[in-house]
């Protein structure tokens, strides 16, 4: 009985390996990067594709006007200072989390209403 456990299980790991390792090989043939870790900070993770998101996000007013070309250039210059913004980011948010520091839904609304009000 506990064999055909462990057979049924190696067999069940063996079949699940084969399907990632192919999806992956899949994966790099159609010219997709899967994402990769840049940093952890404590248990948190980011990732390049998280980091290039967040620098979009921050750049995106001066930027609109930029050609692809110069944009990938512009974040492969800023990424180092961008990253260390995350990670100061996210121990700021964790710390605030270990005292118990945050905000309400409630007040969140309140305040994305008042911005509403404003323009």
């Amino acid at each position: 009985m506990i064999s055909n456990i462990k057979i049924n299980a190696i067999a069940f790991l063996t079949l699940a390996l084969a399907l990632v390792l192919t999806l992956a090989a899949g994966t790099a043939r159609a010219g997709f990067m899967l994402d990769k870790v840049v940093a952890v900070v404590n248990s948190e993770v980011i990732t390049w594709g998280g980091l290039y998101r967040a620098m979009e996000f921050e750049m995106a007013s001066g930027l609109s006007a930029v050609p692809d070309e110069q944009k990938r250039e512009i974040f492969k210059q800023n990424e180092a200072a961008f990253l260390e913004k995350m990670i100061a980011k996210k121990l700021q948010l964790q710390e605030a989390g270990r005292y118990g520091i945050g905000v309400t839904e409630a007040e969140v609304d309140a305040t994305i209403e008042g911005i509403k009000e404003k323009y």
